[in-house]
């Protein structure tokens, strides 16, 4: 509009404030009675509502409703008033006799503005429905296409109402107006389907009224307008403002008027096309001469429009869903992306799919947190977030902002109109500072006009007065800086796919939240463990040197009780008990020394065990050669103190029995690991060997030791000769025990 009325020089605001629903007058060819809700008693009357109603001029004040009209149909205007069902939209319908003439009149009843308003027609008889409304029913319902629908519907319609022209007229989202189906007789020029009409042919609070009252009938443009009269002011004759939003009988603007004229007509239509609430378009009848059209075939036509309506929707939501069809499984892939994915932005714009796929655009950008992720063929980030700046200004509520012009936002966006003519911008996050958005490139289109849209107006001479324009002649324009439009499934699509990435926002950040909470959680415990590990260690050391000490003493008691025996068995049964508890004593030593508190390094404990059995064994007399292989292994101490008995005990018995008194000898103690993660311990010698029909379990209590804590560590326990028999000996011997894996 902005462009339509600089271009003229005329401000064209007059038009858009006429106030077009209070003409203060009606059509000549019925009558109105404005009575007050209470009473009933008219209240205002057009000024040939006596002559309609067969009352003498100047009689109608004494008149009581039911006199005017009848008993019944007051009785019908109480009931419904009653029942509040006196809708402007969906009037009172009633045929009946005026009882001042006798005269059959068709009645319409409405309430608005705090009156009820009563319109008369005449009526030949009371009229039934046209035959052929059923049959065009049914062919519209089977139409599966908007061309063969718009077809169906005007051929019907010229033929009930007998139009000379009737087309459908639907409307843009600038609320230019394109005549998209037409039926005519071939001689009326000139045609107008396929042209286009600038809004200001149907100025706003036209289109608003279209929206409230769904018909308008005029059958003769130049009949006389019949005053409205307030009874209040009698003779005087003008009447307050009465809105007539609702009424059929409304005359018409002069400016409606002036505009028929130009347009060579006389008798005309509306009819108001509906979707969604929202005004589509016009079915528009079109006559010459003056025609009447019966208020039955009025009703049928609105009949037939209504079933267009319903089916247009029909067809035009299957267009809708099948070409939106494909955007949507991208939206769902999308949508799996981004739950599959730490970053939803690299999600939607690194990923199999990403956002330039979705709607045919050219390119994408994701804006998040001040940066630009582009993807596909854009403008440049600076670009686009002067772009989305833009934008931001046209938002209303939160919803997604699309344009087919991005040059009309701003001037300076027309030098990107190879890459962005039309955008789609949805806005997302706590702030709203975030941003998706689409781009279009240009499309170049060629539009008929029917008429010059850059002069929508005449203006009268003088400059005293706006006239609709008189020129209907096919006007070509090429629009240039325009992309393909988007349609209303895309606003949707990308609305829902900002919900969920705000979704994602949350859901991300209750997760962090989450995780923050376990962590100062998990940091609390982690000091709370190193404080009682800290603890544990300072107790384990001090029970483990008290352990060591306490063993020790043990040890020192027994080695004394030992020395004060003359019976060297005994003597020696203490030695050996002396041994077994310094054994264990040395390992609790060796743990309160190093940093570990719960194993030992076994290979270098048992070293130190070795020597300290060599020692002992120098200390009783015997000179024995220990030698000591082992792998590196930690073993826990409820393995390492057992295992070290054990080789107490085989050691202690190889010092015992297996080289003669007084003999020199080699004792071998190894410790390697096994394939299969074990451990095994051999200690062998080169002396007597074993004694024929050896049993551990009928040896003596050294063995017995040994073979509980075998069976203790679930080891197994293996004994034989160590070697050949050489010079008449056994071949020595050898222990073997295999400890399985931790």
């Amino acid at each position: 509009m902005e462009r339509l009325a600089s271009s003229q020089g005329a401000d064209l605001t007059p038009c858009e404030l006429e106030p077009i629903h209070i003409p203060g007058a009606t059509q000549p060819h019925g009558a109105l009675l404005a009575l007050d809700p209470e009473s009933l008693s008219v209240v205002i009357h057009s000024g040939n509502a006596p002559g309609l109603l067969g009352i003498p001029l100047g009689d109608l004040r004494g008149r009581t409703l039911g006199q005017l009209v009848g008993d019944a149909l007051v009785e019908r205007i109480r009931e419904a008033a009653k029942a509040d069902d006196l809708d402007g939209a969906n009037p009172l319908r009633a045929i009946g006799e005026a009882p001042g003439n006798g005269s059959c009149l068709d009645y319409a009843v409405h309430r608005h503005g705090g009156l009820i308003i009563v319109e008369a027609e005449p009526a030949d008889a009371p009229e039934s429905l046209p035959a052929m409304l059923p049959r065009t029913m049914v062919r519209l319902r089977d139409a599966d296409s908007l061309a063969e629908l718009g077809r169906l519907t005007v051929e019907a319609i010229r033929h009930l109402t007998g139009y000379e022209r009737v087309l459908i007229y639907r409307f843009d989202p600038e609320w230019n107006g394109e005549a998209i189906a037409e039926d005519k007789l071939a001689d009326l020029e000139p045609a107008l389907l396929g042209l286009h009409f600038p809004q200001s042919d149907i100025p706003r609070q036209a289109r608003e009224l279209y929206a409230r009252n769904h018909s308008r009938f005029v059958p003769d443009r130049d009949a006389e307008r019949v005053p409205l009269v307030a009874m209040a002011f009698g003779s005087r004759g003008e009447a307050p403002p009465l809105d007539l939003t609702f009424a059929r009988l409304r005359a018409l603007s002069p400016v409606h008027l002036e505009y028929h004229r130009n347009l060579n007509v006389n008798g005309s239509m509306s009819v108001s096309v509906m979707k969604h609430g929202r005004l589509w378009g016009l079915v528009i009848g079109h006559h010459r001469e003056p025609l009447l059209v019966p208020p039955g075939v009025r009703t049928a036509v609105t009949l037939m429009v209504d079933a267009f309506a319903m089916r247009l929707t029909e067809v035009e939501t299957t267009a809708d869903w099948d070409e939106r069809q494909e955007h949507v499984d991208i939206h769902a892939r999308l949508l799996e992306q981004m739950a599959g994915a730490d970053d939803f932005v690299g999600a939607l714009t690194r990923g199999p799919v990403t956002l330039a796929g979705l709607f045919d655009a050219g390119g994408a950008a994701v804006i998040r947190g001040g940066s630009v992720h582009l993807v596909g063929e854009t403008p440049s980030a600076g670009d686009v977030m002067e772009m989305v700046a833009a934008l931001r200004q046209k938002v209303d509520g939160g919803h997604p902002v699309a344009t087919d012009h991005l040059a009309g936002v701003s001037l300076g966006f027309a030098g990107h109109s190879g890459l962005a003519s039309g955008a789609l911008a949805v806005f997302f996050g706590p702030d709203h500072r975030d941003a998706l958005i689409w781009f279009r490139p240009e499309v170049t289109r060629t539009i008929s006009w029917g008429g010059d849209p850059n002069k929508p107006v005449s203006i009268e001479a003088g400059g005293t007065r706006i006239l609709p324009r008189r020129s209907f002649e096919r006007w070509t324009e090429r629009m240039r800086g325009y992309s393909r439009p988007w349609p209303s499934w895309t606003l949707e699509i990308a609305h829902s796919l900002a919900h969920a990435i705000d979704e994602v926002i949350v859901r991300h950040q209750r997760k962090l939240a989450e995780l923050n909470g376990k962590l100062r959680e998990i940091e609390a415990l982690a000091v709370e463990k190193d404080v009682l590990l800290v603890q544990k260690d300072m107790l384990m050391r001090e029970v483990n040197h008290r352990v060591k000490n306490s063993l020790h003493m043990i040890a020192s008691l027994l080695s004394l009780q030992g020395d004060g025996i003359d019976d060297p068995e005994t003597r020696r049964q203490f030695a050996d008990a002396h041994n077994r508890v310094s054994t264990v004593a040395q390992l609790h030593q060796r743990l309160y020394q190093t940093d570990k508190l719960q194993s030992v390094e076994f290979d270098q404990y048992l070293h130190g065990l070795c020597d300290d059995l060599s020692e002992f064994m120098l200390s009783e007399g015997e000179e024995y050669t220990i030698e000591v292989t082992a792998d590196p292994a930690e073993l826990s101490t409820d393995r390492a103190i057992p295992l070290a008995l054990i080789v107490n005990e085989l050691v202690t018995n190889a010092f015992k029995y297996a080289y003669p008194p007084g003999a020199e000898g080699t004792i071998q103690v190894s410790f390697t690991r096994q394939e299969n993660g074990g451990y095994l311990l051999v200690v062998a010698d080169d002396g007597v060997g074993l004694p024929a029909g050896f049993q551990p379990l009928n040896g003596g209590l050294g063995m017995t030791i040994v073979t509980s804590l075998c069976l203790q560590l679930s080891a197994n326990f293996a004994y034989g000769a160590n070697g050949p028999v050489k010079n008449g000996t056994r071949g020595g011997a050898r222990f073997a025990v295999s400890l399985p894996p931790a």
